[in-house]
């Protein structure tokens, strides 16, 4: 579970993020550059990152270069509402062809070009919250989409026999590219951090 708790003067929201058995972490509120945290959970490495922070492709691959197979963002922003598809009557099978008023949301897009599961908590009216795959373009698409405010759960799987697992472990998008071609990349501030007990 994520949540942000924002102070009263308008200043960016402290994440937390707390874990089944009760253990959190605190991602505190920044003045300025991008600051994302990496935890490790079950064998499970998680990303944590702020919404305003998908605004650029630095952030993301970096957590994912570095082994993230889940992403968890949060916050308000200034991202794009998503661009819708007005559907077709050309006979694709099993639906393809049906309109979708979120084709190119913003989050799931970021969720593909690095390979993740991407839980994206938005604060923004225009650009629903989502969970969202680590191969945007399969089909059928496997993520789940909410409203704001709204709780949400998805199984994500992480295992290599199943393609949605291969996918977001092996990073084949983001490894085809050549991870050499990312040293930008890292001028994102990287925090690892841990679980502290309530």
């Amino acid at each position: 579970m994520i949540e942000g708790r924002g102070s009263p003067d308008g200043e960016p929201a402290e994440l937390f993020v707390f874990s089944p058995e009760g253990g959190y972490f605190s991602l505190p509120s920044v003045a300025s550059g991008p600051r994302v945290a990496l935890l490790e959970y079950c064998g499970v490495t998680i990303g944590v990152m702020r919404n305003t922070d998908l605004l650029s492709h630095h952030s993301s691959r970096a957590l994912s270069v570095l082994g993230a197979s889940v992403i968890l963002s949060q916050g308000a922003h200034s991202l794009p509402a998503p661009l819708g598809h007005p559907g077709t009557f050309a006979p694709f099978p099993g639906n393809l062809g049906d309109a979708d008023a979120s084709f190119a949301h913003p989050a799931r897009s970021r969720a593909g070009d690095v390979n993740v599961w991407l839980g994206f908590c938005s604060e923004t009216e225009s650009v629903p919250s989502g969970i969202f795959s680590p191969d945007h373009v399969a089909w059928p698409q496997n993520e789940t989409l909410g409203q704001q405010s709204s709780w949400m759960s998805h199984q994500c799987s992480l295992d290599e026999r199943d393609p949605w697992g291969k996918a977001a472990l092996r990073k084949p998008l983001l490894s085809g590219r050549g991870v050499g071609l990312y040293g930008d990349t890292f001028l994102t501030e990287i925090i690892p951090e841990h679980w502290r007990t309530l």
